[in-house]
């Protein structure tokens, strides 16, 4: 979680571009980064042993 005033100015930049509104320095506003540790793909079952794209925040792919 990160406070409105605390985003660093160009991901607050980014977002301000994408969205046209601009929630710094307003205290009822905080910002989530999410940030994937792991992630999983499959389509059918045959693919289940190397679903695996990323493990420990880093691409294996």
């Amino acid at each position: 979680m990160i406070a409105s005033d605390g985003l660093p100015d160009d991901t607050g930049d980014a977002f301000v571009k994408k969205l046209g509104w601009d929630p710094r320095g307003r205290d009822t506003w905080v910002f989530l980064a999410f940030r994937p540790r792991r992630m999983l793909v499959w389509r059918e079952e045959n693919e289940l042993a190397e679903r695996e794209l990323m493990r420990d925040g880093v691409w294996r792919v």
